[in-house]
């Protein structure tokens, strides 16, 4: 629903009501096991022990499918002919959110228990968040300004799982805080514009189930692109991603019986160059 403000459309209220369903994957419901090839069995044998990062996959037939209702409130207000501020208010209560879960167990495959990693539903969940957003057209300020653009957004959000015990249960990919720059800018003498935007992500920690959770170094992105309108119908885009190319790094924390592992990793980032022709047909 989205109501103008004095019949002008650049001054909107809009508000939706979504219902979402997410059904178990076949693959999530078979009991089948997957054997980690880092703790093998041999010979047709029964397997011996794992460790809590050498776990063993295995579906969940009691797998419930996962709900979610949520509700989005916004406001924009036009600054000019191109330049637009907003803000966003949204919510989501989730029921039977899918995870995983890390258990050690007796199993038919092995003599001695083993770890096994499951889906799992992990309870309700719940997630509240602001979004600001703004884009400033220059010539909106002054109109012999050059053809610049520019954007950005900040975003706060809180989310909860409700029945695992904190600190840190929040649900993945909701990280507290993120952040994106953005600006566009439009040659005069050819058809040629170009976009640099920049993404940051802050690090933090998030619990995975009961037994682990994970952590994830910040993240700051930077990608340029140039688009070159050939024709009416044709456009070559020339872009490159992730122009710093900084790593990553992640841990992952097991809690098992008497004991706590840790597992570091390092995540590569490479820059990408690449050229694509896009037509209309």
């Amino acid at each position: 629903m989205a109501y103008k403000i004095g019949g002008d459309s650049k001054r909107q209220l809009r508000a939706s009501v979504a219902r979402t369903f997410q059904a178990p994957e076949t693959g999530q419901l078979l009991l089948h096991p997957s054997i980690t090839p880092l703790a093998p069995c041999y010979d047709r044998a029964l397997c011996g022990a794992n460790t809590l990062d050498t776990a063993d996959s295995a579906g969940n037939p009691y797998l419930l499918p996962e709900r979610s209702l949520g509700i989005n409130l916004s406001y924009a207000h036009g600054l000019g002919a191109s330049s637009e501020a907003k803000i966003e208010f949204y919510t989501r209560d989730i029921t039977h959110k899918i995870g995983t879960e890390l258990t050690l167990e007796n199993v038919a495959w092995a003599t001695v228990p083993r770890y096994v990693i499951r889906p799992a539903n992990l309870g309700d969940a719940t997630l509240r968040g602001i979004n600001l957003e703004g884009r400033l057209a220059m010539r909106d300020l002054w109109k012999t300004a050059p053809n610049l653009d520019l954007q950005g957004s900040v975003g706060y959000a809180h989310s909860e799982l409700r029945d695992l015990p904190g600190p840190d249960n929040r649900l993945e990919g909701q990280l507290p805080w993120r952040a994106k720059l953005g600006a566009g800018y439009g040659l005069t003498d050819v058809p040629v514009k170009l976009n640099l935007d920049a993404n940051w992500l802050p690090g933090d920690w998030f619990r995975n189930n009961l037994t682990q959770r994970t952590y994830q170094s910040s993240r700051f992105t930077l990608n340029a692109n140039a688009n070159w309108k050939v024709n009416a119908t044709q456009r070559l885009v020339f872009s490159i991603d992730n122009l710093l190319a900084k790593d990553s790094n992640s841990i992952n924390e097991y809690y098992g019986a008497n004991q706590t592992l840790r597992r570091y990793s390092n995540n590569d980032a490479y820059t990408r160059f690449s050229v694509r022709l896009e037509m209309s047909l």
